[in-house]
């Protein structure tokens, strides 16, 4: 083989295309069918206001953010979730989703339960370390939150 083969590989550079940021688009809710408030508390908690998680070494708000980012990023068009209310002398925080298509109830429930239960639950709990929040019996049933939703209707 020449040592001049690849001399003109220049002709085949493809420069990558930047990706599409999706948190950087404006979230238009007219662009979902549903809306949902879901109100989260932990399970089997260690703390009693968010303001203790600095005592396990948890930023609560800087950890969530980067979830909801992420989250947002991936399912940009789908759904979104906005943070509404995380108050530091409160046990609960309250998330809005939206949906961007309507199902029936029985789905509904499955994908409520996904979104909570797997994308925001699992990332918490590995990549945030927010285990460090519940006690022994959440962390065998390796469940962090307490859920309820409700339909937002105006």
């Amino acid at each position: 083989m020449s040592g001049n083969f690849f001399d003109n590989y220049k002709k085949f550079v493809v420069l990558p295309q930047e990706k599409e940021d999706a948190c950087k688009k404006e979230y238009r809710p007219q662009d979902y069918e549903r809306h949902f408030i879901v109100t989260l508390s932990l399970y089997d908690p260690l703390i009693s206001c968010w303001k203790e998680a600095t005592k396990h070494e948890v930023a609560i708000k800087e950890s969530l953010g980067r979830i909801l980012r992420g989250f947002n990023e991936k399912e940009h068009g789908f759904y979104h979730l906005q943070l509404l209310e995380l108050t530091e002398d409160k046990p609960y925080l309250v998330l809005a989703l939206s949906c961007a298509i309507k199902k029936d109830k029985e789905q509904e429930d499955a994908d409520l339960s996904y979104i909570v239960g797997k994308a925001i639950s699992n990332s918490l709990y590995n990549e945030e370390c927010w285990y460090r929040l519940i006690g022994e019996k959440g962390r065998i049933k390796r469940q962090l939150f307490y859920c309820t939703y409700k339909e937002y209707t105006i």
